[in-house]
């Protein structure tokens, strides 16, 4: 062999090497082009899933708070229809308690308290406040706020009470009550500090009471307070303690 075909040979033993390499640096940038784009084609596959799971999200909250919208407005539509403007439903919430439909923060407009309620039992025209109902008011619920102390016949019942606000907000919602056929203001008295009010209260359901209703035994007449209904027309004792101011 000649020198020349040698030296042919060495070169072109070089130029198969950097041959070689020219394929393998072709196919490491074709193999990194590749992953690069499958790489941008998953982040593109994931980020197509979040905005569209994101509007998913976006339209089911909205659809959410339509439906509360609605069921919002028909349920304050059925409320005032049973308690006219004795409660406030402004703020309520609508939440789910063991299967059971509950609302809350809904605000009497006879004491100013919130309180909560199973809607089926506020619908059915139950007085869920408990400020209302309790039989043994707290005496701070009246402290230093303006109270009227009134006296009622209902039916062929007498009823003491205090409130307020005014008689007729406190008993709109009886309107609706099938077993009310008649309420009427005997006599009503107004305390800039209802503390006295609710003492004089408190002193005629205990002087009086042999002469009270028996709803547990006869039922309720009404939707709240009916530990303070009598039987018979107890106003000449409301007034004796009245003018003899011994409360």
């Amino acid at each position: 062999m000649s020198k020349i075909e040698n030296l042919n040979q060495k070169i072109q033993k070089k130029l198969n090497i950097i041959n070689n390499l020219k394929l393998k640096e072709e196919k490491k940038r074709k193999l990194q082009e590749e992953q690069e784009a499958a790489r941008l084609e998953r982040k593109y596959i994931l980020q197509e899933k979040k905005r569209k799971l994101q509007e998913e999200q976006v339209s089911k909250r909205l659809e959410k708070e339509f439906i509360s919208k609605n069921r919002s407005t028909t349920f304050i539509s059925k409320a005032i229809g049973v308690f006219a403007d004795k409660f406030n439903y402004d703020n309520i919430i609508f939440k789910r308690i063991d299967s059971r439909k509950w609302i809350f923060d809904i605000k009497c407009n006879e004491c100013n308290t919130f309180f909560d309620q199973r809607e089926y039992f506020h619908l059915k025209g139950h007085n869920g406040c408990n400020t209302c109902n309790s039989q043994f008011h707290n005496i701070s619920t009246y402290k230093g706020r303006h109270t009227t102390l009134y006296y009622l016949k209902i039916n062929n019942l007498y009823k003491i009470g205090l409130t307020m606000s005014s008689i007729q907000k406190r008993y709109n919602h009886e309107k609706n009550n099938p077993l009310i056929y008649n309420i009427e203001e005997i006599k009503s008295w107004d305390f800039d500090d209802g503390e006295l009010a609710y003492k004089l209260e408190q002193k005629i359901l205990f002087e009086n009471k042999s002469q009270k209703y028996n709803y547990k035994r006869d039922g309720k007449v009404l939707s709240g307070g009916n530990s303070e209904l009598f039987e018979q027309d107890i106003i000449e004792n409301i007034l004796a303690l009245l003018d003899g101011n011994s409360f």
